[in-house]
């Protein structure tokens, strides 16, 4: 296929507890845009506690994700990642530094080698522990609604579809830091959210284009379209590459 001729494709990674429900108001706008998307279940939360799932760190989730890369051999592919999901985006990114055009956070953590999830989150690393499963210790429980910032409607909708979720997602270390990062880079933050704006000045500073949008962590299912505008604007720019 001739290089100018690609049609970009969009690969999303929804975040902890969740499944690609999670981002499917998004992706429905992405689509309606004529923007082709996939949004892959990530591996061992499906409310199972068999080994497997134990077993599933964040190098499960990312090897998950370069295989959908490697799998896309002729497509430019722009990186989505919602809240955990930016560390297995990021760390894809890392490894298939000449398959991606753009990286796209969404109210995520911005990754620093050498760190989990509960070291790059000092401020809710107790809080999370408070979620170990004490029969499923292999497991977090899935989070209240004050804890993802819901409240009713919204919450009665979200918190039944929740799944448990590895430990070892939020306890394994990345291997690459999101500052080192090549391409057009963007993280978008939301501004009611406890961390937002701290790793939104983090991402800035780092040289990446960063955007603090109105309302909370899981706005991104109600309203959907700030985000869409901006995953719009990084595939028409891919498209003339």
């Amino acid at each position: 296929m001739d290089m100018q001729t690609q049609v970009p494709v969009v690969i999303l990674v929804h975040g902890s507890w969740m499944g690609p429900w999670s981002l499917a108001p998004l992706v429905e706008c992405l689509e309606v845009s004529g923007i082709p998307c996939r949004c892959p279940a990530l591996s061992g939360i499906d409310g199972s506690y068999d080994e497997q799932a134990a077993a599933t760190g964040l190098r499960t989730h990312v090897d998950q994700i370069v295989h959908e890369i490697d799998s896309r051999a002729d497509e430019h592919i722009i990186m989505v990642g919602h809240s955990y999901g930016t560390l297995v985006t990021s760390e894809a990114a890392a490894e298939r530094p000449d398959r991606i055009n753009d990286i796209i956070f969404i109210d995520g953590i911005f990754p620093e080698a050498g760190k989990s999830v509960l070291d790059s989150l000092p401020d809710l690393r107790e809080r999370i522990l408070d979620m170990v499963d004490p029969d499923h210790g292999a497991f977090l429980r899935p989070p209240s609604a004050a804890y993802l910032g819901l409240e009713s409607p919204l919450a009665d909708e979200i918190c039944p579809r929740l799944r448990p979720m590895p430990l070892r997602t939020h306890s394994d270390p990345v291997r690459h830091s999101a500052r080192r990062l090549k391409g057009r880079r963007y993280y978008l933050g939301f501004d009611e959210t406890l961390l937002g704006q701290s790793i939104a000045r983090e991402a800035r500073d780092a040289g990446w284009d960063a955007t603090m949008l109105p309302g909370g962590h899981m706005d991104i299912l109600t309203d959907p379209q700030p985000v869409a505008l901006v995953i719009e604007r990084a595939f028409r720019a891919a498209q003339t590459a």
